[in-house]
């Protein structure tokens, strides 16, 4: 068994295994759920429940991730694929709206779980593989271990504030006409700072 993980509401569990299967069990009687998911790696290598219970997504060595409905052990869609390694860690944000990955090509991404696509680039600055990624309770930051011997933070959500805090100026009016629209009228996006130069 490579990995492990409870359901939200503690009523199954779910391993994964170096023979490319999931199980799912009843934790209070050690009988598995249903029959194995098949998944077409060599490994299954990470497993992570959804806020809600009604996902499961499965890291592989076969550099990608699935996901699936528990309750009937259906695939739902097509693999997400990006990595170049294999797929060591995989954990839903507390919001069940964000999936980020971990893996031996040295990055994390993150992923639309509903789409599955992914959200910007792989964040990159690991030399080593990572294998394991955590978001912070609030969902607002990432933090991955790696064999670096690291463990790197990364903003997981920027909002407004997270993108004014890094600017030093609000747009003009000719950069709001040629970036935003000549048709929508000028707003100041982070308040307090000054308009920059013509």
């Amino acid at each position: 068994m490579r990995g492990v993980v409870f359901s939200p509401d503690g009523h199954r569990l779910a391993t994964a295994g170096y023979d490319g299967t999931v199980r799912l069990w009843n934790p209070d009687t050690g009988q598995p759920v249903g029959d194995p998911l098949e998944r077409d790696a060599a490994s299954v290598l990470g497993v992570a429940f959804s806020p809600d219970g009604h996902r499961l997504a499965t890291a592989g060595f076969d550099q990608a991730v699935q996901l699936w409905n528990p309750d009937t052990g259906q695939a739902l869609g097509e693999p997400l694929t990006g990595h170049t390694g294999a797929v060591w860690g995989v954990v839903f944000s507390p919001d069940g709206h964000r999936l980020a990955t971990a893996a031996a090509d040295n990055t994390v991404r993150l992923w639309n779980p509903d789409t599955g696509q992914p959200l910007g680039d792989p964040l990159a600055g690991h030399t080593g593989t990572v294998f394991g990624v955590a978001f912070s309770p609030d969902g607002h930051r990432l933090a991955s271990a790696s064999a670096d011997n690291t463990v790197r933070l990364w903003p997981a959500l920027a909002t407004p504030a997270d993108l004014c805090a890094k600017l030093t100026t609000n747009m003009n009016d000719k950069q709001w006409h040629d970036w935003i629209s000549a048709d929508i009228g000028y707003k100041e996006l982070c308040p307090g700072l000054p308009r920059a130069p013509d």
